[in-house]
């Protein structure tokens, strides 16, 4: 007599090997971008030097907890409304959730990115006695809506279960483009260069994000609205959590 199989056993394990091979492709992107990430520091430091450099690192603190400002927690909230709607095959609550999620933090980012744009020379001689500031804060505020839309997108993206362009979007994309832009900007612009290759490099990294969501949710039927209460409180708290840690904490010191 056959003993009887075991398909239970059997049936997990395609789903246990896409899991580990979703986590190994995250892994090796992620140690990529680091590895970018790091090579544009080190770039940075070695075209700029320590005073540039400096410059530099002052106007990127103030740009990345604006980024973290304008968006306003909903990068978290998304990745379970689009989790959600995903399992449920609800497109257009997916579309309609997204749609929101990212005008909500695109319209903070760029009221952000205009207000430090415009106070820039204040903030430069008044807060920091740097006038030489002003200039690399002018080109690194636009990169609040982009690093902000990159994560908005990246976070939605993982809630589709696509790991891969996820990480592209939120890790690697933009050193890499920023690393290959440093060395003709900087060599003309000096640190507002440097600053301006990390605002393109958010942008194009958001460009591409945006373009990967619309390969991956379907176009018809369209997204219908959504109140923008069940998100907001959704992302209120996670937004106290992320000035902490992503804005407070790394930022503050310096």
């Amino acid at each position: 007599m056959t003993e009887p199989r075991d398909m239970t056993g059997a049936s997990d394990r395609p789903a246990l090997a896409r899991l580990l091979g979703g986590a190994g492709l995250a892994f090796v992107l992620r140690a990529f971008g680091a590895a970018c990430a790091f090579a544009l520091n080190v770039a940075i430091g070695r075209l700029l030097g320590a005073e540039g450099a400096g410059l530099y690192f002052l106007a990127l603190s103030l740009a990345s907890v604006g980024a973290v400002v304008s968006r306003l927690g909903l990068d978290h909230a998304l990745l379970r409304f689009v989790s959600r709607g995903a399992a449920r095959r609800d497109w257009p609550g997916v579309r309609g959730a997204f749609a929101l999620g990212l005008g909500l933090s695109l319209a903070a980012g760029l009221g952000l990115a205009l207000g430090l744009g415009l106070a820039a020379p204040r903030i430069a001689a008044g807060l920091f006695g740097q006038p030489d500031l002003a200039g690399p804060l002018r080109a690194i505020a636009p990169s609040i809506c982009g690093f902000g839309a990159m994560l908005v997108i990246a976070e939605s993206l993982k809630g589709l279960g696509r790991v891969r362009d996820a990480m592209l979007v939120s890790g690697v994309l933009y050193p890499v483009v920023a690393l290959a832009l440093i060395w003709p900007l900087a060599g003309m612009f000096g640190p507002s260069g440097a600053a301006l290759a990390y605002a393109l490099g958010t942008g194009l990294a958001a460009l591409y994000g945006l373009r990967a969501w619309r390969r991956a949710v379907p176009a018809e039927p369209p997204g219908r609205s959504l109140a923008a209460g069940p998100l907001w409180r959704s992302a209120r708290s996670l937004w106290v959590m992320s000035l902490v840690n992503s804005a407070l904490l790394p930022w503050a010191p310096l």
